[in-house]
C-alpha cells in the first residue's frame, strides 16, 4: 500500500539547532564553471568485492561478462580521488541513481525504492564518507535523479509479454511479480476529468492539439497507464517500460520532494542531474526545483545545482532551461541577454515565474554533441530540427538568446551549459578511424573554446576505444577504468552503428586482440590525461576561459562538402579564427590569473597537413586575430609555436581599436590541428607533469624467481632536481611475502631528454599535441617479491622553482 503524502512528516529543521546542523553541510560553489568528470560507480574500481553479491542471485557480479555488474563501489572510487585531482577535476557526475535497482542493473537507472541504497555500490556510512573526502579537496558531487522513471514492476493486463500501445483511456495495471514500490501505487479506477500538465512541442511552442485533447479523464493512479515509450528518431536509449510516475499531479511529486530532500541531508549532495529530462513535464519541473532549492538552501546550499539531461534541439529544450522559453521570447542579441538578471528581466518573457526554474543547464549539450559529429565528419541525418545552428560559435550564441540563464539563486546571469565530447550514451571517438585526433579536437572545443562547463565521461581521459553494446541502435562504450579481462574478450565489436550512415572503420572491430584493454587504466602518465589537465590548467590561469562569455569568429578558410546520406547538410570544412574574451562592458576579470586577456583559437577539420594562405591585405581573406599588428604571439599548448603578426592596413585591432590589426599570410596545422594564442608577454609555462613511467602503469612482469631487481623510469615535462624526486618518491609493495621493495640508491640516475613516448594503446595511437619528455629519472628498484607494487611521486617543483606539479603521481606494476 502506497504512503500518502500527508502521512510523511515534513522535511523540517524547526526542531534542530540550525547553526551546528547547517554547519555539518559543504556549502555550494559560487561558480559552478569548473571541470568535471563523469562516472558510473559501477564501471570503475572494485574497492569492496564482500558487497559484489549483495543479493545472492546468479545475475549480479560477473567478471566473465560486459552486461552485468562489474563490481565497482564507492570505497574503489574513494581510493581513485587522487587520480581525479590530479587532472585538475573539481566536480564529479555520478552516472546512475545510488539507490537500490534490480541485482543485474548495473547502469543503475531504474530505482525500486527512494529511500533505500543499492548495497552493491556502498553502505551509507560509505558514501557519506566518500563525499565527505571529495569535499575535503574542493570537490563537489552531483548524482543522478530519475524523478518519475522508476523500475519495471508494473504491467498491463494483456501485454504482460508484449510491448504495450499507446491508449488516451489508459490500461489497466497489475503487478508483476510479488515485489512493490513502498511509496507509490497504481489505480485502476477511472475518473471523468483531470488536471493535465501543459506540453509544448519538439517546436517549443504550446501543444493544444496534436492528440492532447484526448486527455481528458485519467486513472486515479500514481502512475502513468498509457503504455510503453517506444524507441524514436535519434533517441532509441529512450526506449523503455519503465514505470513512471505522474510528477505532475501534486500528491506524487510532494512525495517525491520529501525523498529527494532527504538524500541532499543524508549525502550532503551539491547537485542532482535530472534523467531523461525532456520526459518530466516542464511545469513540474519548475515547481519541483523551487522546492528542492528551498531544502538544500536550510542547510547552507544557496547554489544548489540542477542540470538536466536534454536531447531535443535548442527550441524545444529552451522550454526547460531556466524559466523557460518559447521562441516568440527570444532576446534580441546576445550582449543584451547577458545583461539580464532576476530583478530586470520582463516575466512576460519566460514560460514561468520567478523562482519556478527547469534546469540550471544541459549536462552533455546534445546540440553540441551534433554539431562536433557534423564538424568531424560524420555522415547521416544527424540534427534535431529544429535547432541552432550547426556551426559551434553561432550556436552557443544562439543559446544566449533563448535559453534563460539567471542564475535561480543569485539572480545573475549565469550560463553553465556542460559540454561534453563523449558520454556514458554514446560511441567513443577513439573508436573510429582517426578518432583519437577528432575527439582530441572535440575536446579542445568543450573545454576551451566554449563558455561553460567542461565534462568528461570516464575513461576518455585514457583513450577508450571499446564499444560494449548489444543494439546497432544505441551504441556506447562502458569498460571499466580498473582492470579487468572480459571487455578484452568479448571487444572484437561487429554490431556496427544502424543510426550513424556510412559508419566509419575504426579499432573498435580488433579490441579483443589489444592486450592494453584488460589494464588498468588509472594511468596517470597517459599523454591525452596530460593533454587535458593542461587545458584545465589554462582555464584557471586566464580567466576569460573560464569566465569569458563572448565568443566571436574573426574569419574562415573553409568549404562545404555534401556527404552522401547527408541531404541537403553539408559539412564546412576548413580553418577557423575565433577569440574567446569578456563582455568589457560588465565583466572584469581582473585581479586574477591572467586578468581580462584574450585567447585566440585558430583550429581546422581537415584530416590532413595544409598550410593557409591569406591576404592581410582583404578583410574578407585575412586571417584576423584580435590582436594588435608587430606584436609576437604564442600558443598556449604545446608544441608552443611563436609568430609575429603582421598589418591589416584596412582593419583596426579588437583589442586596441586605434591600432592595426594583426594578421598571419600563412597557417599551418596537422590533421584536426589547433592553437590557443595569447600574446609573448602573457604566456606561462605549464606546470610539470609527469610524461611516462618504466615499466609501465599495470605492467605485468612473469618471473620464476621469488624477488627480482626492476629498473624504474620516471619521465617529466620540465627540468627537475633529482634528489628532490628521490625524496617524493614512495614505494608500497602488497606481496605474498611481506617483502618491501626499495630503490637502490646507487642505480640512481637523472639526465634532460627529449622525447615524445607515452603509453597508448597501438590501435588508437598518438593524440594532438602530446606533451614531451625533458628530464628523466632513472633507478632500480629491489627486492620487488611477487605482488602489487605502487610507486607514489609526490608534489614537486621544477629546477628553475617555477611551477609544482601540484599533485602525487600514482604508478603501479604487477611481479608475478
Amino acid at each position: 500500500m502506497a504512503v500518502p503524502v500527508s502521512s510523511l512528516p515534513p522535511v523540517s529543521l524547526q526542531h534542530v539547532s540550525l547553526s551546528s546542523f547547517v554547519a555539518s553541510f559543504q556549502p555550494s560553489p559560487k561558480n559552478w564553471r569548473f571541470p568535471f568528470y563523469t562516472v558510473t560507480i559501477d564501471r570503475f574500481v572494485n574497492g569492496d568485492p564482500t558487497n559484489d553479491d549483495s543479493n545472492g542471485t546468479a545475475w549480479e557480479h560477473d567478471i566473465t561478462g560486459t552486461q552485468l555488474r562489474f563490481g565497482g563501489d564507492v570505497s574503489g572510487f574513494q581510493d581513485s580521488l587522487d587520480y581525479l585531482a590530479g587532472m585538475g577535476i573539481r566536480g564529479v557526475y555520478i552516472a546512475g541513481s545510488p539507490l537500490i535497482n534490480a541485482p543485474w542493473a548495473a547502469d543503475a537507472y531504474s530505482p525500486l525504492d527512494m529511500t533505500l541504497l543499492d548495497p552493491h555500490l556502498g553502505t551509507i556510512k560509505q558514501w557519506q564518507d566518500l563525499i565527505a573526502d571529495m569535499h575535503s579537496r574542493g570537490m563537489y558531487v552531483i548524482i543522478d535523479n530519475t524523478m518519475a522513471t522508476m523500475g519495471d514492476l508494473i504491467g498491463f493486463e494483456g501485454y504482460l509479454n508484449a510491448s504495450t500501445p499507446l491508449s488516451y483511456t489508459e490500461h489497466n495495471a497489475l503487478w508483476k511479480d510479488s515485489r512493490r514500490y513502498h511509496d507509490f501505487d497504481f489505480g485502476n479506477v477511472e475518473l471523468p476529468e483531470c488536471d493535465y500538465p501543459r506540453f509544448w512541442g519538439s517546436d517549443g511552442v504550446l501543444v493544444t492539439a496534436n492528440g492532447t485533447e484526448n486527455f481528458k479523464g485519467c486513472r486515479d493512479s500514481e502512475f502513468d497507464q498509457y503504455g510503453d515509450v517506444a524507441a524514436f528518431g535519434l533517441y532509441p536509449e529512450f526506449a523503455s517500460v519503465q514505470d513512471r510516475l505522474r510528477e505532475w499531479r501534486p500528491s506524487v511529486r510532494a512525495k517525491i520532494e520529501h525523498l529527494n530532500c532527504l538524500q541532499i541531508m543524508m549525502l550532503d549532495l551539491d547537485g542532482f542531474r535530472m534523467d531523461k529530462g525532456l520526459q518530466i513535464t516542464a511545469d513540474a519541473e519548475g515547481e519541483w526545483t523551487y522546492n528542492i532549492r528551498k531544502c538544500a538552501a536550510a542547510v547552507g546550499k544557496h547554489n544548489f545545482f540542477i542540470p538536466g539531461e536534454i536531447v531535443g534541439g535548442n527550441q524545444f529544450s529552451a522550454v526547460y532551461i531556466g524559466r523557460g522559453k518559447d521562441p516568440s521570447m527570444i532576446e534580441p542579441n546576445a550582449f543584451e541577454a547577458t545583461q539580464i538578471t532576476a530583478n530586470t528581466s520582463d516575466p512576460s518573457r519566460y514560460i514561468r515565474g520567478k523562482g519556478k526554474t527547469g534546469f540550471d543547464s544541459a549536462c552533455f549539450h546534445y546540440t553540441i554533441y551534433r554539431n562536433l559529429k557534423r564538424f568531424l565528419g560524420l555522415d547521416g541525418y544527424i540534427e534535431a530540427h529544429p535547432d541552432a545552428p550547426v556551426d559551434i560559435v553561432d550556436a552557443y550564441n544562439d543559446f544566449l538568446v533563448t535559453n534563460d540563464f539567471v542564475n535561480a539563486d543569485t539572480g545573475i546571469f549565469d550560463p553553465r551549459h556542460m559540454f561534453g565530447a563523449e558520454n556514458q550514451d554514446v560511441f567513443r571517438w577513439p573508436s573510429i578511424e582517426n578518432g583519437t585526433l577528432k575527439g582530441g579536437l572535440a575536446n579542445f572545443i568543450t573545454t576551451l573554446l566554449l563558455p561553460g562547463i567542461p565534462l568528461l565521461v570516464w575513461g576518455q581521459e585514457q583513450s577508450f576505444y571499446i564499444l560494449d553494446n548489444t543494439a546497432s541502435n544505441y551504441v556506447y562504450g562502458r569498460q571499466p577504468i580498473a582492470s579487468n579481462t572480459a571487455w578484452q574478450d568479448h571487444g572484437c565489436y561487429k554490431l556496427g552503428n544502424s543510426r550513424q550512415a556510412n559508419w566509419p572503420s575504426g579499432p573498435y572491430s580488433d579490441a579483443c586482440g589489444d592486450d592494453w584493454n584488460s589494464l588498468d587504466h588509472r594511468d596517470p602518465s597517459h599523454p591525452v590525461r596530460n593533454i587535458i589537465a593542461t587545458m584545465f590548467e589554462l582555464r584557471a590561469r586566464y580567466p576569460v576561459l573560464n569566465d569569458g562569455y563572448k565568443l566571436e569568429t574573426l574569419s574562415k578558410s573553409t568549404h562545404n562538402i555534401f556527404l552522401p546520406a547527408s541531404y541537403d547538410q553539408p559539412t564546412e570544412l576548413g580553418l577557423r579564427s575565433v577569440m574567446r574574451s569578456r563582455y568589457p562592458d560588465f565583466q572584469d576579470l581582473s585581479g586574477q590569473g591572467q586578468g581580462n586577456q584574450t585567447v585566440w583559437f585558430v583550429y581546422h577539420n581537415e584530416g590532413i597537413n595544409k598550410t593557409y594562405s591569406f591576404n592581410c591585405s582583404d578583410n574578407d581573406t585575412a586571417l584576423i586575430s584580435p590582436f594588435v599588428q608587430g606584436i609576437k604571439v604564442k600558443n598556449l599548448l604545446f608544441p608552443f609555436q611563436e609568430y609575429t603578426l603582421e598589418a591589416m592596413p584596412q582593419k583596426p585591432a579588437i583589442e586596441e581599436p586605434t591600432q592595426q590589426a594583426g594578421c598571419l599570410s600563412n597557417f599551418s596545422l596537422p590533421p584536426f590541428g589547433y592553437q590557443a594564442l595569447v600574446p609573448y608577454d602573457k604566456w606561462l609555462n605549464p606546470s610539470p607533469i609527469v610524461t611516462k613511467f618504466v615499466p609501465g602503469h599495470d605492467r605485468r612482469l612473469l618471473t620464476n624467481a621469488s624477488r627480482i631487481n626492476v629498473p624504474i623510469k620516471i619521465h617529466f615535462s620540465d627540468i627537475m632536481v633529482c634528489e628532490e624526486v628521490l625524496r617524493s618518491l614512495t614505494i608500497r609493495s602488497d606481496t605474498a611475502d611481506g617483502f618491501q621493495a626499495s630503490v637502490d640508491p646507487k642505480s640512481i640516475m637523472c639526465r634532460n631528454v627529449a622525447v615524445a613516448d607515452g603509453d597508448v594503446s597501438s590501435l588508437t595511437g598518438k593524440p594532438f599535441g602530446e606533451i614531451p619528455s625533458a628530464f628523466l629519472f632513472a633507478a632500480n628498484l629491489v627486492g620487488v617479491s611477487h605482488g602489487i607494487h605502487s610507486v607514489i611521486v609526490g608534489n614537486l617543483t621544477t629546477r628553475e622553482g617555477r611551477t609544482s606539479t601540484n599533485v602525487g603521481y600514482h604508478m603501479l606494476f604487477l611481479s608475478s
